[in-house]
Protein backbone atom coordinates (compact mmCIF):
# COMPACT_ATOMS: atom_id res chain seq x y z
CA UNK A 1 0.00 0.00 0.00
CA UNK A 2 1.63 3.57 -0.95
CA UNK A 3 2.32 6.05 1.44
CA UNK A 4 -0.68 8.74 1.42
CA UNK A 5 0.09 12.27 0.57
CA UNK A 6 -1.44 15.74 0.76
CA UNK A 7 -1.06 18.40 -1.78
CA UNK A 8 -1.33 22.31 -0.50
CA UNK A 9 -1.92 24.56 -3.50
CA UNK A 10 -1.66 28.18 -3.12
CA UNK A 11 -2.90 29.77 -6.29
CA UNK A 12 -1.98 33.73 -7.41
CA UNK A 13 -5.18 36.59 -7.44
CA UNK A 14 -4.97 35.85 -11.26
CA UNK A 15 -6.28 32.11 -10.78
CA UNK A 16 -2.65 30.67 -12.14
CA UNK A 17 -0.76 27.99 -9.73
CA UNK A 18 1.99 29.70 -7.61
CA UNK A 19 2.64 27.08 -4.85
CA UNK A 20 2.29 23.06 -5.40
CA UNK A 21 3.39 21.59 -2.11
CA UNK A 22 2.90 17.89 -1.43
CA UNK A 23 3.20 16.88 2.45
CA UNK A 24 2.68 13.19 3.36
CA UNK A 25 0.51 12.31 6.33
CA UNK A 26 2.77 10.91 8.57
CA UNK A 27 4.72 14.37 8.45
CA UNK A 28 1.83 16.26 9.39
CA UNK A 29 1.03 13.74 12.15
CA UNK A 30 4.18 14.81 13.44
CA UNK A 31 3.74 18.37 13.58
CA UNK A 32 0.67 18.08 15.49
CA UNK A 33 2.31 15.67 18.01
CA UNK A 34 4.85 18.26 18.52
CA UNK A 35 2.19 21.47 18.72
CA UNK A 36 0.42 19.22 21.03
CA UNK A 37 3.48 18.43 22.90
CA UNK A 38 4.24 21.77 23.25
CA UNK A 39 1.51 23.36 24.42
CA UNK A 40 1.07 20.04 27.06
CA UNK A 41 4.80 21.23 27.98
CA UNK A 42 3.40 25.04 28.86
CA UNK A 43 0.48 23.90 30.71
CA UNK A 44 2.66 21.60 33.09
CA UNK A 45 4.97 24.03 33.13
CA UNK A 46 2.35 26.63 34.32
CA UNK A 47 0.45 24.48 36.90
CA UNK A 48 3.42 23.39 38.43
CA UNK A 49 4.96 27.28 38.81
CA UNK A 50 1.37 28.00 40.00
CA UNK A 51 2.05 25.41 42.69
CA UNK A 52 5.13 26.54 43.82
CA UNK A 53 3.60 30.42 43.87
CA UNK A 54 0.94 29.33 46.14
CA UNK A 55 3.84 26.95 48.31
CA UNK A 56 5.74 30.54 48.74
CA UNK A 57 3.18 32.11 49.41
CA UNK A 58 1.51 29.69 52.81
CA UNK A 59 5.05 30.15 53.45
CA UNK A 60 5.43 33.81 53.76
CA UNK A 61 1.71 34.14 55.26
CA UNK A 62 3.04 31.41 57.99
CA UNK A 63 6.43 33.37 58.53
CA UNK A 64 3.87 36.96 58.90
CA UNK A 65 1.82 34.49 61.47
CA UNK A 66 4.85 33.59 63.49
CA UNK A 67 6.40 37.13 63.91
CA UNK A 68 3.18 38.19 64.67
CA UNK A 69 2.69 35.13 67.73
CA UNK A 70 6.40 36.23 68.48
CA UNK A 71 5.51 39.42 69.28
CA UNK A 72 2.30 38.77 71.30
CA UNK A 73 4.45 35.85 72.86
CA UNK A 74 6.20 38.92 74.29
CA UNK A 75 3.49 40.82 74.94
CA UNK A 76 2.08 38.21 77.22
CA UNK A 77 5.85 37.58 78.95
CA UNK A 78 6.07 41.33 79.29
CA UNK A 79 2.52 41.39 80.86
CA UNK A 80 3.09 38.16 83.51
CA UNK A 81 6.54 39.88 84.54
CA UNK A 82 3.94 42.96 85.25
CA UNK A 83 1.12 41.18 86.82
CA UNK A 84 4.05 39.10 89.20
CA UNK A 85 5.36 42.87 90.35
CA UNK A 86 1.89 44.20 90.86
CA UNK A 87 1.10 40.87 93.09
CA UNK A 88 4.01 41.12 95.17
CA UNK A 89 3.38 44.66 95.73
CA UNK A 90 -0.64 44.07 96.52
CA UNK A 91 0.63 40.97 98.87
CA UNK A 92 3.21 43.73 100.63
CA UNK A 93 0.00 45.88 101.02
CA UNK A 94 -2.21 43.77 102.29
CA UNK A 95 0.63 42.11 104.97
CA UNK A 96 1.05 45.88 105.84
CA UNK A 97 -2.55 46.73 106.79
CA UNK A 98 -3.18 42.93 108.36
CA UNK A 99 -5.97 41.62 106.24
CA UNK A 100 -3.27 38.79 104.76
CA UNK A 101 -0.70 36.90 106.85
CA UNK A 102 2.74 35.77 105.24
CA UNK A 103 1.74 31.93 106.30
CA UNK A 104 -1.50 30.05 106.32
CA UNK A 105 -2.92 29.41 108.73
CA UNK A 106 -4.41 25.73 109.84
CA UNK A 107 -8.02 24.75 109.80
CA UNK A 108 -8.06 23.23 113.17
CA UNK A 109 -6.35 26.28 114.82
CA UNK A 110 -9.40 28.92 113.31
CA UNK A 111 -11.38 26.10 114.67
CA UNK A 112 -10.06 26.10 117.97
CA UNK A 113 -10.09 29.81 118.09
CA UNK A 114 -12.75 31.75 117.12
CA UNK A 115 -11.26 35.07 117.30
CA UNK A 116 -9.03 33.99 114.33
CA UNK A 117 -10.71 35.22 110.98
CA UNK A 118 -10.77 32.67 108.19
CA UNK A 119 -9.30 34.10 104.88
CA UNK A 120 -12.75 34.87 103.76
CA UNK A 121 -13.66 37.04 106.79
CA UNK A 122 -10.42 38.70 106.89
CA UNK A 123 -10.57 39.84 103.23
CA UNK A 124 -14.24 41.04 103.57
CA UNK A 125 -13.05 43.08 106.68
CA UNK A 126 -12.51 46.26 104.82
CA UNK A 127 -8.75 47.54 104.43
CA UNK A 128 -9.86 51.21 105.47
CA UNK A 129 -11.26 50.31 108.40
CA UNK A 130 -8.41 48.92 110.20
CA UNK A 131 -5.63 51.42 108.76
CA UNK A 132 -8.24 54.11 110.66
CA UNK A 133 -8.42 51.75 113.59
CA UNK A 134 -4.48 51.76 113.56
CA UNK A 135 -3.08 55.73 113.80
CA UNK A 136 -0.03 54.74 113.23
CA UNK A 137 -0.92 52.95 109.71
CA UNK A 138 -2.84 55.79 108.60
CA UNK A 139 -0.06 58.07 108.84
CA UNK A 140 2.45 55.64 107.23
CA UNK A 141 -0.15 55.45 104.14
CA UNK A 142 -0.49 59.13 103.82
CA UNK A 143 2.95 59.77 104.43
CA UNK A 144 3.62 56.78 101.80
CA UNK A 145 1.37 58.63 99.14
CA UNK A 146 3.27 61.81 99.91
CA UNK A 147 6.57 60.47 98.60
CA UNK A 148 5.37 59.28 95.64
CA UNK A 149 3.57 62.43 94.82
CA UNK A 150 7.01 64.12 95.40
CA UNK A 151 8.86 62.20 93.23
CA UNK A 152 8.98 63.03 90.04
CA UNK A 153 9.06 59.90 88.24
CA UNK A 154 6.53 60.65 85.21
CA UNK A 155 7.47 62.15 81.62
CA UNK A 156 6.17 65.83 81.77
CA UNK A 157 5.07 65.88 78.05
CA UNK A 158 4.22 63.45 75.18
CA UNK A 159 7.03 63.35 72.73
CA UNK A 160 10.08 61.53 72.08
CA UNK A 161 13.75 62.21 73.61
CA UNK A 162 16.02 64.12 70.96
CA UNK A 163 18.68 65.10 73.00
CA UNK A 164 19.87 62.72 76.29
CA UNK A 165 21.50 64.48 80.03
CA UNK A 166 25.74 64.59 79.72
CA UNK A 167 28.38 66.63 81.64
CA UNK A 168 27.66 69.18 79.78
CA UNK A 169 23.53 69.24 78.79
CA UNK A 170 22.70 68.70 82.54
CA UNK A 171 18.66 67.64 81.41
CA UNK A 172 16.98 65.85 78.55
CA UNK A 173 14.78 67.81 75.40
CA UNK A 174 12.02 65.89 74.26
CA UNK A 175 10.47 67.21 70.85
CA UNK A 176 6.49 67.36 71.02
CA UNK A 177 4.67 70.26 68.38
CA UNK A 178 4.02 73.40 70.06
CA UNK A 179 0.77 73.42 72.25
CA UNK A 180 1.78 70.13 73.56
CA UNK A 181 0.34 70.20 77.08
CA UNK A 182 3.21 70.20 79.68
CA UNK A 183 2.40 68.25 82.83
CA UNK A 184 3.78 68.77 86.45
CA UNK A 185 6.53 65.54 87.14
CA UNK A 186 5.27 66.33 90.69
CA UNK A 187 4.03 67.69 94.01
CA UNK A 188 5.47 71.55 94.32
CA UNK A 189 5.23 75.39 94.14
CA UNK A 190 6.26 77.17 91.45
CA UNK A 191 9.17 78.97 92.69
CA UNK A 192 9.98 81.01 89.46
CA UNK A 193 7.69 81.19 86.38
CA UNK A 194 8.80 83.73 83.67
CA UNK A 195 11.42 84.34 81.05
CA UNK A 196 14.92 83.04 81.13
CA UNK A 197 17.21 84.26 78.65
CA UNK A 198 18.12 80.91 76.94
CA UNK A 199 15.42 78.95 78.13
CA UNK A 200 12.67 81.58 77.19
CA UNK A 201 9.36 80.84 79.00
CA UNK A 202 10.52 78.58 82.23
CA UNK A 203 9.01 77.00 84.89
CA UNK A 204 10.70 75.74 88.05
CA UNK A 205 8.85 74.13 91.02
CA UNK A 206 10.35 73.03 94.12
CA UNK A 207 8.94 70.18 96.21
CA UNK A 208 9.96 67.72 99.36
CA UNK A 209 13.08 66.04 99.44
CA UNK A 210 15.34 68.59 98.08
CA UNK A 211 13.66 67.57 94.56
CA UNK A 212 13.17 70.20 92.01
CA UNK A 213 12.11 70.64 88.44
CA UNK A 214 12.61 73.05 85.45
CA UNK A 215 10.70 73.23 82.25
CA UNK A 216 12.20 75.47 79.36
CA UNK A 217 11.37 76.63 76.15
CA UNK A 218 7.44 76.74 76.95
CA UNK A 219 4.65 78.61 74.67
CA UNK A 220 2.37 79.66 77.32
CA UNK A 221 2.60 78.85 80.78
CA UNK A 222 -0.59 78.51 82.74
CA UNK A 223 1.14 79.39 86.20
CA UNK A 224 2.74 82.09 88.35
CA UNK A 225 5.32 82.43 91.17
CA UNK A 226 3.98 80.68 94.79
CA UNK A 227 1.36 78.54 93.63
CA UNK A 228 1.21 74.93 94.62
CA UNK A 229 0.59 72.38 91.67
CA UNK A 230 -0.30 68.84 91.63
CA UNK A 231 1.58 66.20 89.92
CA UNK A 232 -0.08 65.39 86.41
CA UNK A 233 -1.13 68.58 86.51
CA UNK A 234 -0.97 71.24 83.32
CA UNK A 235 1.38 74.54 83.90
CA UNK A 236 2.18 74.93 80.35
CA UNK A 237 2.08 74.02 76.95
CA UNK A 238 5.62 73.40 74.87
CA UNK A 239 6.74 75.94 72.39
CA UNK A 240 10.03 77.41 70.67
CA UNK A 241 10.77 80.37 73.25
CA UNK A 242 14.56 81.36 74.20
CA UNK A 243 17.48 80.24 72.19
CA UNK A 244 16.45 77.04 70.04
CA UNK A 245 15.79 76.05 66.37
CA UNK A 246 12.96 74.04 67.25
CA UNK A 247 10.21 73.19 69.36
CA UNK A 248 11.09 71.11 72.57
CA UNK A 249 10.69 71.28 76.14
CA UNK A 250 14.09 71.58 78.25
CA UNK A 251 13.00 69.38 81.26
CA UNK A 252 15.32 68.87 84.59
CA UNK A 253 15.63 66.92 87.58
CA UNK A 254 17.50 68.46 90.64
CA UNK A 255 18.32 67.01 93.82
CA UNK A 256 19.49 69.91 96.20
CA UNK A 257 22.14 71.55 94.23
CA UNK A 258 22.94 68.81 91.69
CA UNK A 259 21.18 67.79 88.65
CA UNK A 260 20.27 64.00 87.53
CA UNK A 261 19.29 62.57 84.66
CA UNK A 262 15.56 62.38 84.33
CA UNK A 263 15.42 59.21 82.76
CA UNK A 264 16.73 57.75 85.66
CA UNK A 265 13.70 58.40 87.43
CA UNK A 266 10.58 57.73 84.90
CA UNK A 267 8.83 54.91 85.33
CA UNK A 268 8.52 51.28 83.17
CA UNK A 269 7.32 52.01 80.40
CA UNK A 270 7.48 55.47 79.99
CA UNK A 271 10.87 56.54 78.60
CA UNK A 272 11.12 57.93 75.06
Amino acid sequence: MGRKYYTIQIFSSDGVTAINKRISKPFIAFVLTVITIFFLGIVALISFYGKVYVKAMKVQNLEERNKYLEEEFKKIITLEEDILEISKQREKLEVALGIKRKTPIPENEIANNPVIMSEEEEVSYKPAERAFENPEMANYLKESKKQSRSIPNIVPVNGWTTKRFNDIHQGIDIAASIGTPVFSAMDGTISFAGWDSIFGNSIKIEGLFDYATFYGHCSTIYVKKGDFVRKGEIIASVGQTGKTAAPHLHYEIMVGDRNVNPQLFFLKGQTH
